[in-house]
């Protein structure tokens, strides 16, 4: 005989529990790589809007 309908409710809440597991890990993953990377980014930007003294360079877009 098959399994029943409580051994199938079992096996279907460890599979979503692998999920969220999955899913919360990969979120912590892409936090933790994209925040540097994005101070990174904005001191690049700041530099070449800015210079390296710090002066502000006024920009005319034509």
């Amino acid at each position: 005989m098959g399994m029943t309908l409580n051994q199938d409710k079992t096996k279907e809440n460890k599979q979503f529990k692998l999920v969220k597991c999955f899913a919360l890990a990969s979120f912590a993953v892409l936090i933790i790589f994209s925040f540097p990377y994005s101070i990174f980014i904005s001191k690049k930007a700041k530099d070449r809007w800015f210079g390296e003294n710090g002066s502000h360079r006024q920009v005319f877009f034509t």
